[in-house]
């Protein structure tokens, strides 16, 4: 399957500040971090990258913060 046949997936980001930075939880993948709010969304994107195999072309991150 190459990149092109893949659909482009819309992912949740809950983001919460903790004490060392930022505590990410992705809908439908899991959690990761980052040291910053700057840093959200390529942090994010690279994580659902490394969990599915997706193209990080096809990743959309949607950021809420609760």
């Amino acid at each position: 399957m190459d990149a092109y046949s893949v659909a482009t997936m819309t992912y949740r980001v809950a983001a919460k500040p903790t004490a060392q930075g930022w505590d990410l939880k992705v809908g439908g993948v899991g959690r990761t971090t980052c040291s910053n709010l700057g840093e959200v969304e390529s942090a994010a994107r690279a994580y659902v990258v490394r969990m599915t195999g997706m193209p990080p072309e096809r990743v959309l991150i949607e950021i809420a913060r609760p």
